[in-house]
């Protein structure tokens, strides 16, 4: 008995991780954080504790996007962010955070 093939389907893989920063608020240490992400291959990394008191949008020097938000006022914590990889990039629509 032949059942019939389910249609084809396009396998899409993604590649995401998670960091958790504890402090993200000065540029020199966010250099040194891409510079680690030329060793990892990811699409999006997701970055929680960022702790930067202004939102950040950026094209990096090898082209990744970085998307970082500011913490609340009130809050010495908090903060998250993403960067995208460079070819991932041009999916990306929106990037308020």
């Amino acid at each position: 008995m032949n059942l019939p093939r389910p249609p084809p389907t396009r396998r899409v893989d993604l590649r995401l991780c998670t960091f958790n920063t504890r402090l993200l608020c000065a540029n020199s240490q966010l250099s040194l954080l891409m510079d680690e992400c030329q060793r990892v291959k990811f699409d999006v990394i997701g970055l929680s504790e960022t702790k930067r008191k202004e939102p950040l949008t950026a094209t990096w020097r090898d082209g990744s996007g970085v998307f970082l938000g500011a913490r609340k006022e009130d809050s010495i914590s908090g903060g998250v962010g993403f960067i995208v990889a460079p070819h991932f990039l041009h999916r990306v629509r929106d990037a308020r955070i």
